[in-house]
């Protein structure tokens, strides 16, 4: 008890010293200047759309929605303008983009006005946009003159080597509007090939140093340079930083496109200038310098990385000398440790679901489902410890699915045991393909390497559990929730420091993107009640608790009943403070970012994205260190989910499965061992389906795992609670309660109307396997086997002939 209260101390005396000071900002206020650019009427048209296409590019929202609304009734150049604002604003609907690029297409078509076309065109290229329109093509191929090159640029966006290669030709044209524009628009193209690259680089080299339009191309090439030409590029750039006003314009907007931490105090200087858009284009330079200048992971972060693997590994190796027999691999002698067992029972079910679904669910949605977590777990805890664990802790097993063979038969005890495999088994594969894409997201690795960082987290996984059984998946446990701890704590704190302490992190008002909350609402299109969420957190937990070998597991390897129960209070209160640190890492990620959005990778959105936002400030507001430690945090929770469930699974295998399936004992530790292995790459093949199942990490948890739970739990409640139940029946009503789950869960896929809420999974499942269950058994109480199998296959036909009609 002193060292677990030292402990507690420690975690608030630090977070009181990162949360002890305000750290000032010397730099100006950037946004505050361009909103009030966007709002001054008295700006020119154009100054005001370069300053809300600064804030809109790097993420800021525009005060008012409507500011260029007024435009849209005019004709020209001004409702280009407009609708060129209007997509950028909604970059994230492809289909609006699309509508409004068709908008400024056809405005280009009805207007004879050289100028309007020429911007028609211009926001074309700019927004990306590429229509194969016959008059585009026309003009590009036949014309002379700026028209026919901003024409090309269009093209160009296709991404064809051939039409980029075409618009980079006109950097050698005679024609100085031809060689301007091109040069320009050469700095919006994503990527240049190689070739193109060169030959910029040739008509650069045969350029005048006074050409006039020379900045233009200097520009592009600081965008596409490659490392060697980089500060050549950049130092020619500087040079233009006291020329005309559109060289010192091009200069910061190149600077936006791409930057380094070394440039700040250099753009910062530019927001000095005395023009106003050469002000808002170093404002949205040095805007956008803030997200190059982050920090990144570096080699302290994976020299941590490497020795938290090794020390996993030696955790597993260590413990492996002392496996003498299956109850030392799966119970641990059954004399583990209470406070142990509840620490591991919490981490080992939350993972890094929890690890990110709660600050996502916060930032996303609000603070309702992890409130309601915590006012959920005294409740939890009484009906666990009070009305469920006293029967387990009376028989002396080592699968939990051995309870149920006397009541209902070892055919029901193999069934129970499939569920509990298939549940566990996607569960699994669903937390470590989230701790692969969390990795991703922090690294800024393409999604394709999502499967490399599975398969080395599984191996790793696999190897110390397998080797070193239940105590070393304990002992980790226990190291993984403290640094979970930690990484919260820090989180928390870095973000307090700047905005002058953690009361600053709550919010003070409702944020417009939450949705209202309902006390109570039968409607199932409602996602989120009180009453709901709660029955859901309490349902989950008894079913949890009364059927899953992983939470059973950790019972029976205490010594007696109270042990037991301190064991699942513990658990509880870790929910409770691991939650409650959860909720304020989201409020933190959420002020973070809502003021400084910036510091968001191009298409992120705070709202669409949030699961990942939290790992994404890990890797890049971190110092080098502890962005090793935190990510080692968020692996440590995959890691230990994934070990307990490894270890559960695999004596679910070895104990009621092997000696069935193989009509003979299979209860060598190389056996069990075998199993555990075969579990861990099965959990790593089902994780490429995981990325397939729609919703946030909480409401794909609840459509995967979350549909085998009520039906196992319906097993254990009519084998410990209802002794005169028929096994047909128990095993026909855990049946329906699956369909029922299916249903509810894939509600919008079957139907094409909007998705029921994913609180009503567990509930309605729950509902229709025991109420199915009773039914049943009334009515076919005396049927014989092959009526049993007829009644059964009939009772199912409504679930399907409904799929059918939908």
């Amino acid at each position: 008890m002193k060292l677990r209260t030292q402990f507690l101390f420690s975690m608030i005396f630090l977070l009181t010293i990162l949360t002890g000071s305000h750290a000032q900002s010397n730099e100006p206020d950037y946004p505050g200047f361009l909103h009030d650019v966007v709002q001054n009427t008295n700006e020119s048209f154009w100054v005001r759309v370069h300053a809300a296409e600064a804030l809109l590019s790097n993420n800021f929202q525009l005060e008012s929605d409507a500011v260029f609304d007024e435009f849209l009734s005019t004709d020209g150049a001004e409702k280009i303008g407009a609708y060129r604002v209007m997509a950028q604003r909604n970059a994230s609907d492809s289909l609006l983009v699309d509508s409004l690029g068709r908008e400024v297409l056809a405005i280009f078509h009805n207007s004879d006005v050289l100028h309007t076309r020429l911007v028609a065109l211009e926001t074309l290229g700019k927004l990306g946009l590429t229509y194969p329109d016959p008059e585009i093509i026309e003009i590009a191929g036949a014309e002379e003159g700026g028209i026919a090159t901003m024409a090309q640029w269009v093209l160009a966006n296709s991404g064809s080597e051939e039409a980029i290669h075409k618009l980079a030709d006109d950097l050698f044209s005679l024609d100085t509007l031809q060689y301007r524009y091109g040069a320009y628009a050469l700095r919006f193209i994503g990527q240049v090939p190689e070739r193109t690259y060169e030959k910029m680089k040739e008509r650069y080299d045969s350029m005048e140093e006074n050409h006039p339009f020379r900045v233009y191309l200097t520009s592009a090439l600081w965008v596409h340079g490659r490392p060697a030409d980089a500060e050549q590029w950049l130092e020619d750039l500087k040079s233009y930083s006291q020329g005309e006003k559109y060289e010192r314009y091009e200069v910061y907007q190149s600077l936006a496109s791409r930057g380094r931490s070394d440039l700040s105090a250099f753009i910062r200087r530019g927001f000095n200038d005395d023009d106003t858009d050469v002000k808002i284009s170093a404002a949205q330079a040095a805007l956008a310098n803030e997200h190059f200048a982050q920090d990144q992971i570096g080699w302290l972060d994976w020299v941590i990385l490497v020795l938290y693997a090794v020390l996993l590994l030696g955790i597993g190796w260590g413990y492996s000398f002392y496996q003498k027999s299956k109850e030392d691999y799966f119970l641990g002698g059954r004399e583990a440790n209470p406070v142990v067992t509840g620490v591991s029972m919490y981490v080992s079910f939350f993972s890094a679901i929890s690890y990110l679904a709660v600050a996502g669910e916060v930032i996303k949605y609000g603070p309702l489902m992890a409130l309601t977590i915590m006012s959920a777990a005294p409740v939890i805890f009484i009906i666990g410890s009070y009305f469920i664990i006293p029967f387990f802790m009376k028989l002396k097993v080592i699968s939990a699915y051995e309870i149920l063979e006397k009541p209902l038969g070892v055919e029901v005890r193999k069934i129970a045991s499939v569920i509990f495999l298939v549940t566990r088994i996607v569960w699994m594969a669903l937390l470590i393909y989230l701790a692969s894409k969390a990795m991703v997201v922090m690294m800024g690795w393409d999604d394709q390497v999502i499967f490399l960082i599975t398969v080395i987290l599984g191996l790793i996984t696999i190897v110390y559990t397998t080797m070193g059984g239940l105590k070393a998946v304990l002992l980790t446990d226990v190291i993984q929730f403290i640094i979970l701890l930690l990484g919260a704590v820090m989180t928390i704190g870095m973000v307090a420091n700047q905005f002058g302490g953690v009361r600053q992190l709550i919010p003070t008002t409702w944020a417009v993107h939450w949705p209202q909350i309902d006390v109570v609402n039968f409607n199932p299109y409602v996602r989120l009640t009180v009453f709901f969420a709660f029955v859901n957190a309490v349902s989950w937990w008894v079913c949890t608790t009364g059927s899953d070998q992983m939470a059973i597991q950790r019972f029976i390897s205490t010594k007696n009943l109270k042990a037991a129960r301190t064991s699942f209070a513990v658990t509880q209160a870790g929910s409770m403070v691991m939650t409650l640190l959860l909720l304020f890492v989201g409020f933190s990620v959420m002020k973070f970012y809502a003021a400084k959005p910036n510091l968001l990778p191009a298409g992120i959105d705070v709202t669409q994205d949030a699961d990942f936002l939290f790992p994404h400030f890990i890797a890049n507001q971190f110092p080098m260190g502890m962005s090793g430690l935190v990510i080692a945090a968020l692996f440590s929770a995959s890691m230990s989910s994934l070990s307990s469930g490894i270890n559960s699974t695999s004596s679910v295998l070895a104990i009621d499965l092997f000696p069935h399936i193989l009509n003979k004992e299979k209860g060598t530790l190389t056996s069990v061992r075998i199993s555990s292995a075969v579990v861990g790459v099965l959990v790593v093949l089902i994780s490429l389906i995981i990325p397939y199942v729609p919703g946030n990490i909480i409401e794909v948890t609840a459509k995967t795992n979350g549909l085998f739970i009520a039906p196992l739990f319906n097993l254990f409640f009519m084998a410990l609670f209802v002794k005169s139940m028929k096994p047909f029946s128990v095993v026909m009503g855990s049946v329906h309660g699956l369909f029922a789950a299916f249903t509810v869960a894939f509600w919008n896929v079957l139907t094409d109307n909007p998705p029921w809420s994913f609180l009503w999974i567990l509930i309605t499942s729950l509902i229709f396997a025991i109420s199915s269950t009773f039914i049943l058994n009334s009515v076919f109480k005396n049927a014989n086997r092959s009526q049993k199998k007829i009644w059964g296959i009939v009772s199912v036909l409504p679930w399907i002939m409904l799929y059918i009609l939908m």
